[in-house]
């Protein structure tokens, strides 16, 4: 399934306020008009979600990290908002390769052929 996600990208980054997601997303469609029903601004509410899964992702990496570049891969890796405020949130600028979105699968498909080898 593919959606284009460019105008949730470009939501979070015009975002100013974020409305802050207090609990992670479970029925993204059913917060979202909630909190616009409320009167928040949609780019708000993208920004908040950005926010959101940003300091749960960093708060996670900062337990496991151990020096050295990071390197931010799979399809979100391609969500430069995402990028941007992962980056703020550990202090350190990400390594983004290209085709982000393949990288996993390229190394499910290295590691198998080293190992018919």
């Amino acid at each position: 399934m593919h959606r284009n996600i460019e105008p949730l990208v470009n939501d979070g980054f015009d975002g100013q306020h974020a409305k802050r997601v207090l609990n992670y997303i479970q029925s993204q469609r059913e917060k979202e008009k909630t909190v616009l029903a409320q009167g928040h601004d949609r780019s708000e509410i993208a920004r908040g979600i950005h926010e959101t899964i940003c300091r749960r992702s960093a708060a996670m990496l900062k337990r496991v990290y151990v020096g050295g570049r990071i390197a931010f891969s799979g399809g979100v890796a391609m969500n430069s908002c995402v990028n941007d405020i992962l980056s703020q949130e550990i202090g350190r600028d990400l390594f983004v390769p290209e085709d982000p979105q393949i990288v996993g699968a390229l190394g499910c498909a290295y590691m198998k052929t080293t190992k018919e080898s």
